[in-house]
């Protein structure tokens, strides 16, 4: 369905709904791209922070910007890095 309005206000409010709508789905675009620019990210790094419910790329990378390195923290033999109580 085409709308082609006849008078002035109606002209401009018709051309101002399709660069808004040219606007938006330009930064959809840029959103999909960022998104899968910062999984990769994620990726890279092997974490698996992304296999956990409701954790997703722009959370897990959050996390790991926020927690840095975890195997600078202390270590018990056998367990992950980073889970040893604190003594």
């Amino acid at each position: 369905m085409t709308v082609k309005p006849r008078d002035l206000p109606g002209k401009t409010r018709r051309r101002l709904a399709v660069e808004l709508i040219g606007e938006r789905e330009s930064i959809d675009r840029k959103i999909k791209t960022g998104d899968k620019e910062i999984e990769a990210l994620v990726l890279e790094r092997d974490s698996t922070l992304m296999d956990l419910f409701g954790i997703a790329a722009a959370s897990a990378v959050r996390l790991l910007v926020d927690v840095g390195d975890i195997h600078r923290l202390p270590t018990v033999t056998g367990s992950r890095p980073g889970t040893a109580p604190h003594p």
